[in-house]
C-alpha cells in the first residue's frame, strides 16, 4: 500500500511539473508573440487594426488561462487594453472601461513582480487619462520617483505625462515634481525630452524654475536658441524613434 502511494505521489508530481513546463512555455511564447507585435505596431512597421489587436489579445488570454501567473502576460494584457481603448475619445464609456481593464492588469503585473517600474509607469498612465488624481495616484509617482528614478526610459515617460497633466497638481505636488526632475535631469539625458514636452505643452518657464546644473543649463538653451528644431520638436516621435 505504502510502495503504491509513493508510486502514486512520484507520478502526479511529474504530471504537475511536466503541466508547469508547458504552461510556462506556452507563457513565454504568447508574450514572445505580444511584445513583437506591440513593438511592429509602435514602430509604424504593420498597420494596427482592431482585428491585429483582438488576434493577440486572443492569444494572451488564452495563455492567461492555462498559466495565470505570469506577469509578463498581465502586462501585455494591459497595453493590449490600452491600444484597444485609445482608439477612440479618451473620453467616452468604452474607453473608461477599457482603461480601468488596462489598470487592472498593470496592478496584477505589479502585484507579481513587485520592482517593474515600466509596469507602474503604465498604470499611472492609464490613471491620469482617466483622470484619477487621487492618493492612489499619487503613491504610483512615489514609486515612480524611487524605484524607477534612474530608469532613463521611465523617466522620460513620466516626465512627459507630469507635463502634460501639470494643471492637476496642487503647489504642493509641483514643488516636489520639479525637485524630482531636477536630480534627473542633472544625472540622465532627459534635457531634449524635456524641452520638447515644455515647447508642447507650454510649460518652458517652469524649466527656469528647476535647480538645474550650468552644464544642463546650456543644453537646454542651445536647444531653446534653434527655432528650427524647438518647432520640429514632436515628444511622441522622440520616445518612439528612441524605442525603435
Amino acid at each position: 500500500m505504502a510502495h503504491a502511494l509513493k508510486i502514486f505521489l512520484s507520478i502526479l508530481f511529474f504530471l504537475l511539473l511536466s503541466f508547469g513546463i508547458y504552461a510556462k512555455i506556452v507563457a513565454d511564447s504568447a508574450s514572445d508573440y505580444a511584445a513583437t507585435a506591440i513593438k511592429a505596431w509602435t514602430c509604424q512597421q504593420q498597420n494596427m487594426t482592431m482585428a491585429s489587436i483582438e488576434k493577440v489579445s486572443n492569444r494572451v488570454e488564452s495563455a492567461l488561462a492555462t498559466f495565470p501567473i505570469d506577469a509578463d502576460l498581465h502586462y501585455y494584457k494591459g497595453q493590449l487594453e490600452s491600444l484597444k481603448a485609445l482608439r477612440g475619445s479618451v473620453w467616452d464609456d468604452d474607453t473608461q472601461s477599457g482603461l480601468s481593464r488596462s489598470e487592472r492588469s498593470y496592478s496584477r503585473a505589479t502585484d507579481l513582480r513587485p520592482v517593474w517600474a515600466i509596469a507602474y509607469l503604465n498604470q499611472y498612465q492609464a490613471r491620469i487619462l482617466s483622470k484619477k488624481f487621487d492618493k492612489k495616484t499619487r503613491e504610483l509617482q512615489q514609486i515612480l520617483e524611487t524605484l524607477g528614478k534612474w530608469q532613463t526610459d521611465v523617466q522620460k515617460k513620466y516626465l512627459w505625462y507630469v507635463v502634460g497633466t501639470w494643471s492637476y497638481y496642487n503647489k504642493k505636488d509641483r514643488a516636489r515634481l520639479l525637485r524630482h526632475f531636477s536630480d534627473v535631469v542633472n544625472n540622465r539625458p532627459l534635457e531634449e525630452i524635456l524641452v520638447a514636452a515644455g515647447y508642447e505643452y507650454d510649460w518652458l518657464e517652469n524649466i527656469f524654475k528647476m535647480n538645474l546644473s550650468e552644464e544642463k543649463l546650456e543644453k537646454i538653451m542651445a536647444l531653446l536658441g534653434d527655432e528650427v528644431k524647438l518647432k520640429s520638436m514632436n515628444v511622441q516621435r522622440a520616445l518612439r524613434n528612441a524605442y525603435c
